[in-house]
């Protein structure tokens, strides 16, 4: 493998897609559990990447990994409203 050559990061589209759609998921009463599960999917992706990417000496390229520091704070944003409004649904704060 040529490590010279800057590559990008074969899962950056992937978490930063399922981030973004894990924020407005929240906001559908139904559909609260898989955007949270999508926020997680996105964070552990985020950071499993990187990080064997890494571990196997492939240089990523700049648009990659602010691809993927994007999809990690939007990914994080929709894991806290996802266990913010599951709370409030299920104290009964929000009505059905």
């Amino acid at each position: 493998m040529n490590t010279d050559t800057k590559q990008q990061l074969p899962g950056a589209w992937a978490a930063l897609v399922m981030a973004v759609l894990s924020v407005p998921l929240v906001f559908l009463r139904h559909l609260v559990a898989l955007g949270l599960l999508m926020a997680v999917v996105a964070l552990v992706i985020s950071f499993a990447v990187p990080w064997s990417a890494s571990r196997s000496k492939l240089l990523p390229d700049a648009t990659s990994l602010k691809r993927m520091r994007l999809a990690r704070r939007i990914a994080l944003a929709g894991l806290a409203l996802s266990v913010t409004v599951w709370t409030l649904w299920r104290t009964a704060v929000l009505p059905f």
